[in-house]
């Protein structure tokens, strides 16, 4: 599948923002509520996905860049804040 590039992609990206409330949906399935940055495919073209609006939804900047490192088989480092504990969207901070 082709992803839309150009006036169409900008006008499907703004549609899912809106749809979506503008919030981070994998935050949202998590119980965090966080503003979302990056409209990403579920599933991932390069996996199979399509580019329906329903293969879509909104993330935050730590979702998109954690979901796409495990989509290419990699690992995201943990940042760690100055009292020891994890930043961001870990498991430890719901």
């Amino acid at each position: 599948a082709e992803r839309k590039r150009g006036r169409a992609g900008v006008a499907d990206r703004e549609r899912i923002r809106h749809r979506d409330n503008g919030l981070c949906q994998p935050c949202l399935r998590s119980g965090r509520v966080t503003i979302g940055h990056e409209v990403d495919h579920t599933i991932g073209l390069a996996q199979g996905g399509t580019d329906d609006d329903s293969n879509k939804e909104l993330s935050c900047y730590d979702c998109h860049k954690t979901k796409t490192a495990r989509d290419n088989g990699k690992r995201t480092k943990t940042r760690i804040g100055a009292d020891g504990m994890p930043i961001g969207n870990h498991h430890w901070n719901t």
